[in-house]
């Protein structure tokens, strides 16, 4: 997780700790956690010419247009957005595959529907609770 102070495990990060929001102009400023939710859940494998990515189904990636699309409807060609070198670049899926096992996932509501950075891709959050 990107934090104003530097990067983060997501299992360490806790409701009231600050995480970067990356604008759609491509800005990041500090926005606060409001709550993490931690579960059990089916995990999708979303390779990338940047690396591969470990997520839920349904977490929703940033593709390069701007728009989100949930990482188990990427398909091979897509191209989703990773923060690197203090801004937003493309990289274009090379597939996705399911995970035979469930995994932990840590997933984060901030006080404001932002997109936030993990594990360099950039993802939106959950929405506030109102």
């Amino acid at each position: 997780m990107a934090t104003p102070d530097g990067l983060r495990p997501i299992e360490t990060i806790r409701a009231g700790d600050v995480v970067l929001n990356v604008s759609a102009a491509g800005t990041t400023a500090p926005v606060k956690v409001a709550s993490v939710f931690v579960g059990n859940s089916t995990l999708v494998e979303v390779d990338t010419e940047a690396g591969r990515l470990v997520t839920t189904g349904k977490q929703p990636l940033s593709l390069a247009g701007g728009e989100t699309k949930g990482a188990a409807d990427l398909t091979a060609g897509d191209a989703i957005s990773r923060w690197q070198d203090g801004k937003a670049v493309s990289t274009k899926v090379r597939g996705v595959k399911p995970l035979a096992e469930p995994g932990r996932v840590f997933n984060l509501v901030l006080e404001v529907r932002g997109t936030f950075i993990a594990n360099g891709y950039l993802v939106r959050s959950k929405p506030p609770v109102e």
